[in-house]
């Protein structure tokens, strides 16, 4: 899993319902 926003990920985890959209497209892009 490369995503070009590794510092975002985290972010996005903490915020909730965005982490599940996240992981979604680091599997798409992964």
């Amino acid at each position: 899993m490369a995503l070009p926003y590794p510092n975002i990920d985290p972010v996005a985890v903490s915020i909730g319902p965005l982490p599940i959209r996240w992981y979604s497209l680091g599997y798409i892009f992964g």
